[in-house]
């Protein structure tokens, strides 16, 4: 029996890419994350990709970040 990943466990590179939009998306709209958004830039389009790759190989995917 093969053992999977944490990656593969939530369905691979769709499914890590929908949890940082999900993360982002939710830091834009909770009053209690302004604090941590205001340290980022407008733009969440680097950061987004980072958080993404960074998770990927995190979770026992693709090193991404690591690359």
């Amino acid at each position: 029996m093969k053992i999977l990943t944490h990656y593969e466990r939530i369905g691979g590179k769709e499914n890590v890419r929908a949890l940082v939009q999900r993360f982002y998306q939710l830091m834009d709209e909770l009053p209690e994350a302004y604090g941590i958004r205001k340290l980022h830039a407008e733009d969440l389009q680097g950061a987004t990709d980072k958080l993404y790759k960074f998770l990927s190989g995190w979770m026992g995917g693709p090193q991404l970040y690591v690359e």
